[in-house]
């Protein structure tokens, strides 16, 4: 990474040194990593085996692709709030089908479901049944 004198620094020998010393190492790794950009830090951290990822900003939300898959996101059309995407909510609020079907508890008794339309996962239909 370009500071091997951190290697053998001996305020960084131990782990207890390296948490002694915790805040000075961090002021150095910070002015390191700020030599670079993300695409080019990216491919040498890959090579050292350390784990590492991107701490996302609120501008980056529209282009998380996993958000967008997951149905985090929904779009939005509408030129009032400067963007093309805003975050689902997990709940349906108002909208509700009743549904009848045979409890299997007891034969010739029936039970009411509260069906909610498919909502942001892991919520499901099913998780709202009640009795009548």
């Amino acid at each position: 990474m370009g500071r091997e004198d951190l290697v053998t620094d001996p305020r960084f020998a131990a782990t207890s040194d390296r948490r002694a010393n915790a805040r000075l190492l961090t002021a150095l790794l910070d002015e390191l990593f700020a030599t670079k950009d993300w695409a080019a830090w990216s491919p040498i951290l890959e090579k050292t085996g350390v784990a590492f990822g991107v701490v996302g900003t609120l501008d980056d939300i529209p282009h998380d692709a996993q958000m967008r898959a997951s149905g985090a996101l929904m779009p939005i059309d509408d030129p009032r709030a400067g963007a093309s995407f805003t975050v689902s909510s997990p709940l349906q609020v108002g909208v509700r089908t009743r549904c009848r079907r045979r409890s299997p508890r007891r034969s010739g008794s029936t039970r009411s479901k509260c069906c909610a339309p498919p909502a942001f996962p892991p919520w499901r239909s099913s998780d709202c049944c009640k009795p009548e």
